[in-house]
């Protein structure tokens, strides 16, 4: 396995009202390769916030991203742009597929948008649906699929690209418990096979118990890795 997201000393501080806010205080944690991980706390704590530094969505206020063996800190908006595209896949509580594209063409758009030949990249596409059981609902639009059926599609996307890395924020938040553990297999099985390192933040206590391992963060602190 190699390591493929690093924080070393991060801290992210916000102003409000002339008042500086500690959001995130001496973060040190590391994710390798093929390991599915729970970030966990109550809301508030910082969850959001690190998966959006991790996403190269913000910047730190101190310390040094490490993503795929590229720092953050010594990075431009450009080349920051083309790490994620290359190397980050999200996942959210909401899927937000587009509504006016079937299945098949909402999953091929990131191979689209990376100039892919479509014929290519809708060949790829439908072959991670078949891997989330979607390949019957190809040309389907995202109104047409149960709330599981969507978060499926979301993750086909997320997938497709084959990034290092992909931040998933409440990805079950929507689903019961059944369809939960449903959508967490497929995800943690596709992560292990294309060796993809997952952070996941949850409220799920029972999704995070099947990660591989959990990191507790409290008041803009890790408290467990």
């Amino acid at each position: 396995m190699s390591t493929v997201l690093k924080f070393i000393n991060i801290c992210k501080n916000f102003h409000q009202a002339g008042h500086v806010v500690e959001v995130l205080k001496d973060i040190n944690f590391s994710l390798e390769s093929s390991q599915i991980v729970a970030l966990t706390g109550q809301s508030g704590s910082g969850k959001t916030t690190l998966l959006q530094l991790a996403g190269l969505l913000d910047d730190p206020s101190s310390g040094e991203i490490i993503i795929n063996n590229h720092s953050q800190t010594s990075s431009n908006d450009k080349i920051n742009t083309d790490l994620r595209k290359k190397n980050i896949g999200f996942i959210y509580q909401f899927h937000h597929l587009l509504p006016e594209f079937s299945v098949l063409e909402n999953v091929a758009m990131p191979l689209l948008i990376q100039g892919i030949d479509p014929k290519q990249a809708f060949k790829q596409s439908q072959e991670i649906l078949d891997e989330v059981e979607l390949g019957n609902q190809l040309n389907y639009k995202p109104a047409q699929l149960s709330g599981g059926q969507q978060q499926r599609t979301a993750i086909a996307r997320a997938i497709v690209t084959k990034p290092k890395l992909i931040l998933a924020d409440e990805p079950t938040g929507n689903l019961d418990n059944e369809l939960a553990r449903k959508v967490f297999d497929i995800l943690s099985n596709l992560t292990k096979k294309y060796q993809i390192a997952c952070l996941i933040a949850t409220h799920n206590l029972e999704l995070a118990e099947n990660c591989d391992r959990k990191i507790i963060i409290r008041s803009g602190r890790i408290i467990s890795s």
